[in-house]
């Protein structure tokens, strides 16, 4: 039986053996069908996160949000829609795939217009539910082809890229579509037009995400024309009671945000609202 020490430097030489072999596990094992497939992706991130961390006990208080925006997700990924079995109407359930890595919750699905409405559902209820516990979610999807190895955690392909940069660019709350998501206009109830406001492209947050040497930065930079109306998941005057109480908080960079989010809300109000 091996000692519990074997292996470690205990302060005296060990003696000469012949190395184990080292096994990672599954985490680093690539799942066999890993490849190449057209998907849709959802990037969304926490506003201010790095204040959150610097507040008093901000760790603590960042891991109970945490836990907050994880009960979220698994609510907001379950949607319900009413379909038909042997002649009777029944609830189907579907579960868009998420995860969430610090500031950070990805979602995911496959490149049809069904799988699209649910992700688009996914990703409303999700920015409304989070708000709900006063943590305002920025955020942006894109469609192209991708690797997503879940077994390994691995995401690759320009979708990626491009939700990362399309969120990043963004002055509100709320989640954007990327250019490459344009055929959805007008087949998916949850998109609607929206000139998505964005950030001076010379700021030196926008700057870092493009090329120092390039002179096109406004024609590289995303500009937004559609996005998601998660405000119809909540009552309109919940939602902007939620957003004006997040704004009195706020600086004065950041109150621009909320102001901006105020405009959307009013503009895409429901009717019965």
């Amino acid at each position: 039986m091996p000692s519990p020490n074997e292996g470690l430097y205990t302060g005296r030489m060990a003696p000469q053996t012949a190395p184990r072999p080292l096994h990672l596990g599954s985490a680093f094992t690539p799942s066999a069908n890993a490849s190449p497939v057209r998907r849709i992706i959802a990037c969304l991130d926490i506003l201010g996160f790095r204040n959150r961390l610097a507040r008093p006990n901000g760790l603590q208080l960042v891991f109970d949000e945490y836990t907050l925006l994880r009960d979220a997700v698994r609510e907001a990924t379950r949607t319900i829609n009413l379909g038909v079995l042997f002649g009777q109407p029944v609830p189907l359930v579907t579960v868009v795939p998420a995860v969430v890595v610090s500031d950070s919750v990805y979602l995911w699905a496959d490149d049809t217009v069904d799988a699209a409405d649910a992700l688009v559902r996914s990703c409303g209820a999700l920015v409304s539910e989070a708000l709900k516990q006063d943590i305002p979610l920025r955020g942006a999807i894109a469609r192209g082809e991708m690797i997503i190895d879940q077994a390994t955690m691995t995401f690759l392909g320009q979708p990626m890229v491009d939700a990362y940069v399309t969120e990043q660019v963004q002055e509100w709350i709320g989640v954007a579509l990327h250019s490459s998501c344009a055929g959805l206009r007008g087949k998916i109830e949850g998109v609607v037009d929206w000139k998505v406001p964005v950030k001076d492209p010379f700021c030196a947050q926008v700057r870092s995400l493009f090329s120092k040497k390039t002179r096109r930065l406004r024609e590289q930079m995303p500009k937004p024309l559609l996005a998601v109306a998660w405000h119809h998941y909540l009552q309109h005057g919940e939602a902007v009671r939620k957003i004006e109480t997040l704004r009195a908080g706020a600086g004065r960079d950041s109150k621009r945000k909320y102001d901006n989010t105020l405009k959307f809300v009013a503009a895409h109000r429901l009717p019965e609202q």
